[in-house]
């Protein structure tokens, strides 16, 4: 290969490596689950221990959906130490928002 190929060669992957750091970039933050147990709910903010013991603090708003063993339910089902499998929403501006939250058996502690 002469020497203008491999520049051509490295201009190639360079600018394939640039074009997806690029799309990487623009996507936004994708959604995720967290289990754990329900460590305190105020103030429109939801705290949740993972088994690992970190806690996650999160926004509980008007558009979240709770719902409990009987279907949907209220904010007052989020006590200390209940299971919770949370579908969380990452948001720069306030943190992560929980957009559902099921609630299961009693509190364990």
């Amino acid at each position: 290969m002469t020497a203008s190929t491999h520049v051509r060669i490295a201009l190639v992957l360079l600018s394939l490596s640039v074009a997806a750091c690029a799309r990487h970039a623009t996507q936004p933050f994708a959604p995720w689950e967290l289990r754990g147990t329900v460590v305190e709910v105020r103030d429109e903010r939801l705290r949740v221990r993972h088994k690992s013991g970190q806690i996650v603090d999160l926004v509980v708003d008007d558009r979240t959906i709770i719902e409990g063993s009987e279907g949907r339910a209220s904010v007052t089902a989020l006590t200390h130490g209940r299971r919770v499998v949370v579908n969380v929403e990452p948001s720069a501006n306030s943190g992560p928002r929980a957009a559902r939250v099921r609630v299961f058996g009693g509190a364990s502690n």
